[in-house]
């Protein structure tokens, strides 16, 4: 048993590694098809999995259908903060600072388990989102 989860791991490590590759050379398709294959047959790394191929999509230009991949990956695990992180700045860089600053919020509510450092940065975000109307703007 021990050794079959270390061989999915290694799948995972290697279908990740393999998916950026093919992005450095601009085959985000075959990238992108390589992870949804993965997401049928590793279902027990679903959210890393998600979280790559939100990544591809974004890079794509395919924007929504990440914020809808990472949407979904939450859906199902609701307590992972590092989806939310994702979705938050995916969100900030459609300028959809409102949501990225709720989805900030609620990665910082679920990452108990942080380094202090990494949740002072992530509170520093929310408190520099939180001064932004919808067009980016500093409010006053």
């Amino acid at each position: 048993m021990a050794v079959a989860a270390v061989f999915r791991g290694l799948i995972l490590v290697s279908t990740v590694l393999l998916s950026e590759a093919l992005c450095a050379v601009g085959l985000n398709r075959i990238a992108a098809s390589l992870i949804e294959r993965r997401l049928r047959s590793l279902p027990e790394f679903n959210d890393v999995l998600c979280m790559q191929l939100a990544d591809i999509y974004n890079r794509g230009g395919r924007f929504e259908e990440a914020i809808q991949r990472l949407s979904d990956a939450i859906q199902q695990n609701p307590t992972n903060a590092f989806l939310y992180l994702e979705l938050g700045f995916l969100q900030e860089s459609r300028t959809n600072y409102d949501l990225a600053r709720d989805n900030f919020s609620r990665a910082l509510t679920l990452s108990t388990d942080c380094s202090e450092g990494f949740r002072n940065d992530l509170q520093l975000k929310i408190d520099q989102l939180g001064g932004k109307d919808i067009k980016g703007r500093t409010r006053s």
